[in-house]
């Protein structure tokens, strides 16, 4: 594996190093032309459909759309790149992007090679900017800092006012990145639980604020795993249309359309695996919560809403079960029928014949 990655990483540098933008430039505009190409030959398509759109042309159109609007974008910051000198920021930013996306679709051996020349590129780039005033960067490691700043805070005995200071301060930078959100939600996570001991008990308990943080860490696991696990819900539900539909042709023969119903039921039970899976992580970790703080009515009550949640997503696929068992009855029906057809067919061929 290790081997492989040093090859995927050598390949992507070849391509997309900062030694070859101009290369680049020329794949993101004749790439751009191609998808210019084909906006154009569905919309001349439409026209002759007296301007009526399919759903898929529609659903193409939009795909199409975005993917030019992501290659304007490659193809402006690439221009700008080309015109940048060796070592500048600008140049810098684009091998810390190129970095960061190899980082983030890459294995966990790659990851940690790939991890040092980021964190280099990181404080070059935050050195750079902070030179002219820029104090925006390494908003990625409040996620970690933060909770050594809590407690540091918490020690301190200065929780509220500086917390509100870090709010302020953090506000502008914190709402885009994935490791922003996190912080943001640690900082949300950790200062309910100080103001709930004050509130309850009338002292801040250490470890509570530290169980707080290790919950919040899984939510914050679990909500990226969530956007990820939407995609593959998608992508089911799309077969899962697509064998439905395939089951219904009566060309094909009753063993076949028996199988493509055992599929639909693979799938439903794969989309509830995922969706209790998640919501299952979800209930555990805010059950941790609730043991130290039971008193805590909203957390109580998000607790049930989770477990309704459960018991409705196994509803759902009781229901698509039983409309799959109902399909499978009727096309037992039609085979015995036709069966049944056959037969007579035969008797009375068999009856003409012993008369003859």
């Amino acid at each position: 594996m290790a081997d492989k990655d040093n090859k995927v990483v050598g390949f992507e540098f070849k391509i997309l190093g900062l030694t070859n933008e101009e290369m680049e430039l020329q794949k993101v505009a004749t790439n751009m032309k191609a998808i210019n190409k084909e906006i154009q030959d569905i919309n001349k398509a439409v026209k002759n459909q007296n301007g009526l759109a399919s759903h898929d042309q529609n659903q193409r159109l939009a795909i199409l759309n975005k993917e030019l609007g992501i290659a304007k974008t490659n193809h402006k910051d690439l221009e700008v790149q080309i015109k940048s000198v060796e070592g500048s920021v600008t140049r810098m930013k684009a091998r810390l992007a190129e970095l960061t996306e190899q980082y983030n679709n890459g294995s966990a051996a790659l990851r940690e090679k790939l991890l040092p020349e980021m964190n280099k590129y990181q404080a070059e780039i935050s050195k750079a900017e902070q030179a002219h005033g820029v104090f925006s960067r390494n908003v990625g490691n409040y996620a970690n800092s933060i909770k050594k700043v809590f407690m540091e805070l918490v020690t301190g005995g200065v929780v509220i006012a500086a917390a509100t200071k870090l709010f302020e301060g953090m506000k502008e930078a914190i709402m885009s990145t994935t490791f922003a959100i996190d912080a943001m939600n640690t900082v949300t996570a950790v200062s309910k639980q100080i103001f709930y001991d004050l509130a309850i008990n009338q002292q801040i308990n250490i470890d509570k604020i530290k169980t707080a943080i290790e919950v919040q860490d899984e939510l914050n696991k679990l909500r990226v795993q969530q956007g990820f696990d939407v995609l593959e819900l998608s992508k089911i539900n799309r077969e899962e249309q697509a064998v439905r539909e395939e089951s219904m042709d009566r060309t094909k023969t009753h063993t076949e359309r028996l199988e493509l119903l055992n599929k639909v039921i693979e799938l439903e039970s794969q989309k509830t695996k995922i969706k209790v899976n998640d919501l299952k992580e979800e209930l555990s970790a805010k059950e941790k919560l609730f043991k130290q703080n039971t008193a805590d009515e909203d957390l109580f009550l998000e607790i049930l809403a989770i477990k309704a949640k459960i018991n409705d997503t196994y509803a759902a696929e009781d229901q698509a079960m039983r409309r799959v068992s109902s399909q499978r009855t009727g096309f037992i029906k039609e085979e015995h029928d036709r069966r049944v057809n056959e037969l007579a067919e035969i008797f009375k061929v068999a009856i003409v014949l012993l008369y003859l």
